[in-house]
């Protein structure tokens, strides 16, 4: 991140030294220095200063900056007004947007929730009245073959003596 940055005022410096000494002018000095304090030296630049600025092949950065040297500095009081007010008109509009798509509506979710919840709790009940009215198979024990085997000596034995 810092690496671009970097490149992004070394391209800004390169454009401030092409540019008109009454637009420079504008431009606090100290800012300047910052920018080429910054710059990365080793940043070959390569603008084709014969075409438009729009026509440049720049990075984000140095778009980013040249506006805001242009909004804070270069531009008359009107315009940077109206610059302003169309870049918060961006921001609602974005916003809005946003929100439409990522805005939960929190009492139709806790509605849903609540639907579900009490569909669950209508089956829970009903498959416990089922259970209830049914009459359920009597379980028969039965016992072992060797209980069995005891039990038939024991009635053989008995009957004998």
């Amino acid at each position: 991140m810092e690496d671009s940055m970097n490149k992004a005022f070394a391209e800004v410096y390169d454009i401030i030294r092409h540019m008109d000494k009454e637009i420079i002018d504008k431009i606090p000095k100290k800012f300047i220095k910052f920018i080429y304090d910054n710059r990365d030296n080793s940043y070959n630049v390569k603008f084709d200063y014969s075409k438009n600025i729009l026509e440049q092949n720049m990075l984000r950065d140095t778009k980013v900056l040249l506006s805001i040297i242009y909004i804070d500095y270069v531009c008359s009081p009107e315009k940077r007004a109206k610059l302003k007010e169309k870049d918060k008109e961006e921001i609602i509009k974005e916003r809005k947007a946003l929100d439409e798509k990522y805005n939960f509506d929190f009492n139709k979710i806790n509605e849903e929730r609540k639907n579900r919840n009490s569909n669950i709790e209508v089956a829970v009940q009903e498959a416990e009245r089922q259970v209830n009215n049914k009459s359920l198979p009597t379980v028969v024990k039965k016992d072992s073959i060797f209980k069995r085997i005891v039990r038939i000596f024991i009635n053989f034995i008995k009957h004998n003596n």
